[in-house]
């Protein structure tokens, strides 16, 4: 589920690896090191450009990201911000137009919510941002100067219904609307909402999750081309479950199948294909790691066991194997990271990279 924002000295929930693709490549977010110790977490920001099955290192340089990592994707430009940490109170941010070749850097007056899509840009260098103190503030062009666009308070007046909990995630939607999602305290309902003329409104007040038990949280929101797709959650013992929903040109929804949760399950990662696609790792007390996919007009597909030390996965646009749709999973064994994709059966593993990440232990930079 979506966690709460600690307060100041407690210690901070975890926050799931994820990834995200569109027609112009694929990104990943992932923890290395040694994720026991924050102080040597290093987050590591990965690149596989269209139709490459490799992955390169692009992480920003320069500032400790020893908190997380979070990135904003539109077609091939990116925005990726560092979560605070230790004595790092806000959020550096930096920008890239060239696959993370080089990057720019950008001004965020504030720390960046620990949510994996905490950050969000669009074609023309618009931005939005979830704050700490759950506000969303939006920026022009270039992510140069950024202004306050709303709060939770003032969503929870526009859909009393809803009840929301919690700012989840932004994006914008394919005609380029902010678009804010929400968890919903009452059962059965999604908050996602959209600006109309000055005013805050429910953009989905026909899309239904779960069983009408349970609060909803949102855990991922992300746009590409003409599909925005959205993750999420219904709590509840012994009935939670997960659920995609899919809208093109935001003109209605379309939902997937439940994916029923153990108790004690938790979404260690997740990522969002081009085409709408979604997979998540999910962890339990005691049962193995699983992986889950499922895409429009599909039920959920649990895919073959992962190999161990598995950490983040991806959805990259590429060909079709023969009987299943292209998934990456991501091993992380301190420095080093391994990549798998599915053999052309589909009912193995294979490893096809392996690399190092240049990690500086007890350096927390």
């Amino acid at each position: 589920m979506v966690p709460a924002i600690p307060a100041r000295g407690a210690t901070p929930p975890a926050l799931p690896a994820s990834g995200v693709s569109t027609s112009d490549g694929s990104w990943s977010t992932l923890p290395m090191g040694q994720p026991s110790k924050q102080s040597n977490t290093f987050w590591e920001l990965f690149h596989a450009a269209p139709g490459s099955s490799r992955w390169t290192l692009v992480t920003p340089e320069g500032t400790a990201d020893n908190g997380g990592l979070v990135a904003g994707v539109a077609g091939g430009s990116i925005a990726a911000g560092v979560l605070p940490s230790a004595l790092l109170r806000f959020s550096p941010l930096s920008s890239s137009s060239n696959g993370g070749d080089t990057w720019s850097p950008a001004f965020l007056p504030g720390g960046l919510a620990r949510l994996p899509d905490a950050l969000a840009i669009d074609a023309s260098g618009a931005g939005l941002a979830v704050m700490q103190d759950g506000k969303v503030l939006a920026a022009s062009k270039n992510l140069g100067s950024w202004a306050p666009l709303v709060s939770t308070v003032a969503l929870r007046k526009a859909a009393p219904a809803c009840a929301v909990s919690a700012i989840a995630a932004v994006a914008f939607s394919a005609v380029a609307a902010p678009l804010v999602a929400t968890g919903c305290a009452r059962s059965g309902r999604v908050g996602l909402f959209s600006r109309t003329d000055g005013m805050w409104h429910l953009a989905s007040p026909s899309l239904r999750i779960g069983t009408g038990r349970g609060a909803t949280d949102v855990l991922r929101l992300e746009t590409s081309g003409v599909t925005t797709t959205l993750l999420a959650a219904v709590g509840g013992v012994g009935h939670g479950v997960l659920e995609v929903a899919w809208t093109q040109d935001d003109s209605g929804w379309t939902t997937s199948p439940s994916l029923p949760l153990r108790s004690g399950d938790s979404i260690r990662a997740s990522a969002v294909g081009a085409d709408g696609r979604v997979a998540v790792l999910v962890n339990g007390p005691k049962a193995a790691p699983a992986v889950f996919e499922v895409g429009p007009g599909r039920r959920w597909s649990s895919l073959p066991p992962p190999p161990s030390g598995v950490a983040g996965l991806a959805l990259p646009d590429d060909a079709l194997t023969l009987e299943a749709q292209p998934v990456d999973l991501f091993g992380v064994h301190g420095s080093a990271l391994s990549v798998y994709e599915l053999t052309p059966s589909g009912t193995t593993w294979s490893r096809v990279q392996t690399t190092q990440a240049p990690i500086s232990y007890g350096s927390s930079s």
